[in-house]
């Protein structure tokens, strides 16, 4: 019976009825999105069992390392489970190329992201491995670990484990070698902070030395991040003797440098670090619940404004015998019925606009919720709490007239009724106005942070990694890009174009210790990127010093 009426309400009022529930619809599918963004960046490396364990190593606020420092950590310091170094650049793994033997021909691919590990690695990290042994599969020099990504671009199989590869770094310090395939890893999570295609053992790196030193004792090169595990979240006694242990080591190895400040950065707090993205988040899903409020609030309005068209319905059923509590169980029963039709259509809404979605936020989430079935549970409920809270006022509200009244027709007087209405639609205009407000402030932000100029000049540059073969050969290469009369300028710099700086140092201003990021370049770096000089000269080819 109440199904019944509650759909003779609904066709009886297309319009309205289309009204209340598109607007439901668009502020649940809304909320929906940014929630599932607002969840995604907030579980970065959540999927590793130890997360909340694993510490990485800050120096001078920033990350990089020197690579003698994990054995000097797991020597000195017995709070510490377990140690690991990820390197990033030595082995030049940022854009390698890897050949394999197809059917007796050389297949060359490009596989960029190769990072070089300690035995250790999958202790600390829970990158599901689904062939070859997690426990031995850095343990020798020349393994290599592939994704199955990486896996079946190379071979076309998961399963490559045993396969042989001709690693060729992007570093010309690095020289060409076989490895052997040890073990593949289901491919990274979009939220995880370490990133790779495949991870090398450190042992290689160890013997070919790729920094002209043995790694366990070069201090000089700083590529390295060191990540520990922690006994207990031992943080602050950790922190506490790795301070006195990093002040002997300075005194030994860096005696006339400048003390930096060590400290570890919970595996959680590494993609907050130093910014205000959590910040961000939390205003992004504060939007959105605010468009939710305010859908809901649309849809109260519109339904008290409705409320003369039923008066003589409320009035009828009061004097067949309806009580006050049936008829909320009517009203209540008729908001839920609509929360549960609109559900699908926030989802249709979510669906069509999942591609616009992921492209402007730039984040690959997963919008299936049908492989979610947690989300599922949290999406039933949360349509029933929004049908609730969407029903409730106007279920006591419509409930509460008398008989006499409504058969009158004076559903107008009651300073208390009008007050509140006033209340709900100030506050749906204030709301309504605000974000919009915020909505320019931010674009404006947005574009003024897009065309303020970057001290450089960054049009028509293209940036490529330098190949062993063009380092070593790298004037003749120079020259014949030169040729070109379509290339103005050629020049080359350790670190390629908006990536991180790994050589750091601190200097004193006013008696406060600041830090700087350095990388190196040629003679014609500053010309070609069109960076102004503030005092002093650029660097000359005629001066040997500057070439060096």
């Amino acid at each position: 019976m109440k199904l019944k009426i509650a759909f003779r309400n609904l066709f009886k009022n297309k319009v309205d009825t289309f009204i209340s529930m598109s607007g439901l619809a668009i502020g649940i599918a809304v909320f929906f999105l940014i929630t599932m963004y607002s969840s995604h960046e907030l579980s970065y490396d959540k999927f590793n069992s130890n997360y909340k364990d694993i510490y990485q190593v800050n120096i001078s606020e920033g990350f990089y390392t020197a690579a003698p420092l994990a054995n000097l950590m797991k020597e000195s310091i017995p709070e510490l489970r377990s140690v690991t170094r990820i390197d990033y650049f030595a082995g030049g793994g940022q854009a390698p190329f890897i050949e394999v033997d197809e059917n007796g021909s050389l297949k060359k691919v490009k596989v960029k992201n190769v990072v070089f590990a300690d035995n250790n690695f999958f202790d600390l990290f829970s990158f599901k491995v689904i062939h070859g042994n997690p426990t031995t599969a850095l343990n020798n020099p020349y393994s290599i670990v592939l994704t199955r990504n990486t896996s079946q671009l190379l071979f076309g199989t998961d399963n490559s484990v045993g396969k042989s590869i001709h690693y060729i770094g992007d570093r010309s310090k690095v020289t060409e070698m076989d490895m052997m395939v040890s073990a593949v890893i289901e491919n990274i999570p979009d939220n995880s902070s370490i990133t790779f295609n495949a991870v090398a053992s450190f042992a290689t790196l160890n013997s070919i030395k790729p920094t002209g030193n043995d790694m366990d004792s070069d201090w000089s090169n700083w590529m390295y991040s060191t990540f520990s595990l922690l006994d207990n979240q031992n943080s602050k006694i950790v922190e506490e003797k790795l301070s006195k242990l990093w002040k002997e080591c300075e005194s030994i190895n860096f005696p006339d440098s400048e003390h930096q400040e060590i400290g570890i950065v919970s595996l959680s707090d590494i993609p907050f670090y130093n910014n205000n993205k959590r910040q961000l988040i939390f205003l992004i899903q504060l939007v959105g619940i605010f468009i939710l409020i305010l859908a809901l609030v649309n849809f109260i309005n519109l339904t008290i404004a409705r409320s003369s068209l039923r008066a003589k319905e409320i009035a009828i059923r009061k004097v067949t015998g309806s009580s006050r509590f049936e008829l909320i169980k009517q009203f209540l029963f008729e908001s839920i019925l609509i929360s549960i039709l609109v559900a699908p259509v926030s989802l249709l809404i979510v669906w069509l606009s999942k591609s616009y979605f992921i492209n402007i936020t730039n984040t690959p989430i997963s919008l299936e919720i049908i492989h979610q079935p947690l989300l599922i549970v949290y999406f039933v409920i949360g349509i029933l709490i929004i049908g609730i809270i969407a029903g409730i006022y106007p279920a006591f509200y419509l409930s509460s007239f008398k008989i006499t009244p409504l058969l009158k027709g004076e559903l107008t007087k009651g300073k208390k009724r009008n007050s509140l209405q006033f209340g709900l639609f100030v506050f749906q205009f204030v709301i309504s106005i605000s974000l919009i407000i915020c909505t320019v402030i931010i674009s404006k932000q947005i574009d003024f942070v897009k065309d303020k100029s970057l001290g450089l000049n960054t049009a028509n540059i293209i940036d490529f990694n330098q190949s062993p073969q063009v380092g070593s050969k790298y004037d003749i290469f120079k020259q014949r890009l030169l040729d070109d009369p379509n290339i103005i300028s050629v020049t080359r710099t350790n670190t390629g174009l908006g990536k991180g700086l790994p050589i750091t140092g601190t200097y004193e201003d006013n008696g406060i210790k600041k830090s700087y990021s350095v990388t190196t370049v040629d003679p014609d770096f500053v010309p070609t990127m069109d960076i102004g000089i503030l005092d002093g000269r650029n660097f000359s080819w005629e001066i040997q010093s500057d070439k060096i």
